[in-house]
């Protein structure tokens, strides 16, 4: 199967706006315009609309390209133990390493705020290695572990596969989380595990990929319409819905449905519409700046970010101060270093850097075994 051209570019512009609706939804506001206005505000509604709607779709999609990419490596027999030798370099080092900066940053203020508690080595051990300071690492966490038990998610029984993967589905649609808490986090969380399960058995099927790219101007109208309607209906229905890691439902199932239904449609519209802009070099460029901003977008950042925002404005419009200055800092800072520091730039990003964006967007062939393009 071949994965053409312009379908790597358009994931390319796809990976650089999933990872700006990252950085949106870990700067959101809303809790605090929730508690300074009303739910019917423009302000928390806008924020829950672009952060608790439309951004959501970000890690799923993440998730199935991580899948769809991993398991093309099985299908031209690469080896496990290269596969495992290749992620531990683009996936395992980079979070160690990010993980460890950050705990030492963190670290630092406090040592500086005269705290010295955490100067032990289970803090040390458990901010580095099992719970990173920085809340995004719960992700990176769980590919690490998808990609070692990757093997199990691929029964040569197709009635195996089918069957796993309806479980997988339905526990995700249902929101049903199975695994056990690992520090604060699942140990596997379902949404990840069911679309890079559902991302592996695309790369059997990568013609449904391309085809999706290759989608009439129409269909991604209806596409995108479609998404904005069934969001502002489940907005209507439930305009405080919360799915992640509560003890008492926050949710109706029609409203969850709904919430779930937004995600499958939002990835679609997300490859669709990136698809109008595969053309545009300069956003390829930019893409190659993707992991260092999921890495570092979030801790410290945003407690200094969110020291300026709240003389500026009031903490319940914060969101519209630092999310876009996040944005343009950490990608800055992501430019500045591939530019003059390309060596700690690389070691830091498992290897990935804006010049090899361009090289990860030559046509793919599953059959010939080339190398994939690496997503976080």
């Amino acid at each position: 199967m071949v994965i053409t051209e312009k379908t790597s570019r358009t994931l390319m512009v796809a990976n650089l706006v999933a990872i700006i609706m990252i950085i949106a939804i870990h700067y959101s506001t809303s809790e605090y315009a929730l508690v300074n206005g009303t739910i019917w505000g423009w302000n928390y509604l806008t924020q829950e609309f672009l952060t608790n709607g439309l951004a959501r779709s970000a890690v799923p999609y993440f998730a199935l390209i991580s899948g769809f990419f991993l398991f093309s490596q099985f299908s031209v027999h690469r080896s496990y133990s290269k596969l495992l030798s290749s992620r531990c370099y683009s996936l395992l080092v980079p979070y160690l390493l990010a993980a460890t900066i950050i705990f030492l940053s963190i670290a630092f203020a406090k040592l500086l705020r005269g705290n010295t508690s955490f100067l032990n080595i289970k803090t040390v051990f458990q901010g580095i290695f099992i719970t990173p300071l920085s809340g995004q690492f719960w992700f990176l966490r769980d590919l690490c572990i998808l990609v070692v038990i990757s093997p199990l998610l691929l029964p040569k029984s197709r009635l195996l596969q089918y069957t796993l993967g309806l479980v997988l589905f339905l526990l995700w649609l249902v929101n049903l989380q199975i695994m056990p808490i690992l520090g604060v986090w699942y140990l596997i969380n379902m949404e990840t595990l069911f679309f890079f399960y559902l991302g592996g058995q695309l790369s059997y099927r990568s013609e449904f990929l391309n085809s999706m790219v290759n989608s009439s101007a129409k269909l991604t109208a209806f596409t995108s319409l479609l998404l904005i309607v069934v969001l502002m209906t489940r907005i209507k229905i439930d305009p405080t819905i919360d799915v992640w890691y509560i003890t008492v439902k926050k949710y109706t199932y029609l409203s969850l449905f709904l919430y779930k239904t937004t995600i499958v449609i939002g990835i679609m519209a997300l490859i669709q519409i990136s698809a109008l802009f595969h053309h545009n070099n300069r956003l390829i460029h930019i893409s190659g700046l993707t992991f260092f901003a999921f890495l570092f977008h979030l801790a410290p950042l945003k407690f200094l970010l969110s020291m300026l925002s709240d003389v500026i404005v009031p903490k319940d419009f914060g969101f519209y101060v630092s999310f876009p200055i996040a944005t343009v800092t950490v990608f800055a800072i992501a430019h500045l270093m591939a530019a003059y520091m390309p060596r700690l730039y690389g070691i830091l990003c498992g290897g990935r850097n804006p010049n090899k964006a361009f090289n990860r967007t030559q046509p793919h062939r599953h059959d010939d075994g080339p190398v994939s393009p690496k997503y976080p």
